[in-house]
């Protein structure tokens, strides 16, 4: 008999790209979580596979060794270096100190993931060789915009300006449906985003529907009601994983996409997609980044990086 687990794993594995929760209700598990270092704790790890550990930009008061120490005590896959928004050259300063407090680190490290931040192409194309070196990159500066279709062109220029084989993610984009659009005509347009409208919907009495609109939702209040918080939340993050799997046959969410993009069907728009192309931008070349078909990660390492 199969167990409820094994189910989630399935729908979250056939997800197109990889979706990590913004996350810190440590009543439910999930797979993909992201947590900002200085709110990172030990319970929250327990409930995931995969831990991406933030540089929390907003704290001034969080340097690059805190960053570094709390991916290490959380056993982090993902770390990122501390970023400042819309200061690309600030930016990789600070890249360049946390590298140099990463070369001195013993055992098992986690994978540095940097953050562009805009101009996205002309500043990797200013710095391609540097950037070249890491196999993950992440588009910063997404969520000021409050646009869902300038995000997608945000992302849309990047993607096309980095190498296939390197695994991008997008911060603080949301689930918007015009994002869940965007993957579903374009699954090598990004490799993994990160939400937080799961968790933090439910805790202001709100729930999303099919279509990302927030609907009213009134949950009793008491001792261990995060619990039941966390409960909600899994379920809006397994919809995010759903609504990008070639599994939804919704008529209204046809009639959605029609309306936005001119096609007659989701379907219509996956046919035209070769099934090699039906994957993580990542996944075009052989298999390095240690995941295995279930999702589960095998313990990462960075090594060999370039001084600069």
């Amino acid at each position: 008999m199969r167990s409820e687990q094994s189910y989630i794993n399935e729908i979250v594995g056939s997800s197109y790209v990889d979706v990590f929760a913004a996350s810190y209700i440590p009543r439910y598990r999930y797979p993909n979580r992201l947590m900002h270092a200085g709110k990172a704790h030990n319970d929250m790890r327990a409930m995931c596979t995969r831990l991406i550990i933030d540089s929390a930009y907003e704290d001034e008061n969080m340097a690059n060794e805190d960053v570094l120490e709390s991916a290490l005590n959380q056993s982090a896959d993902i770390v990122i270096p501390k970023d400042y928004p819309g200061e690309p050259e600030r930016t990789l300063e600070s890249l360049v100190d946390f590298l140099n407090r990463y070369q001195d680190v013993d055992g098992r490290r986690p994978e540095i993931m940097p953050v562009l931040q805009p101009p996205y192409v002309e500043h990797y194309g200013a710095h391609e060789s540097f950037y070249q070196q890491f196999s993950r990159l992440a588009i910063g500066g997404l969520q000021s915009l409050n646009d869902p279709e300038k995000q997608v062109r945000r992302i849309r220029a990047i993607s096309d300006a980095v190498s296939d084989h390197t695994y991008l993610h997008a911060f603080g984009v949301g689930t918007s449906l015009t994002m869940i659009r965007a993957i579903r005509n374009e699954p090598n347009l990004i490799d993994s985003f990160d939400t937080k409208t799961a968790e933090f919907a439910i805790v202001n009495k709100q729930i999303p529907d099919k279509e990302w609109k927030q609907r009213q939702l009134t949950l009793p209040s008491g001792t261990d009601i995060s619990t039941v918080n966390g409960q909600f939340a899994k379920s809006v993050l397994l919809m995010a994983n759903y609504m990008l799997t070639d599994r939804v046959d919704d008529p209204c969410l046809e009639e959605t996409y029609h309306t936005q993009t001119n096609l007659d069907t989701v379907q219509d728009m996956i046919d035209d997609i070769p099934t090699e192309q039906r994957q993580h931008r990542s996944q075009l070349t052989p298999n390095t980044t240690g995941k295995t078909d279930c999702g589960n990660d095998q313990a990462t390492t960075q090594s060999g990086i370039q001084s600069y």
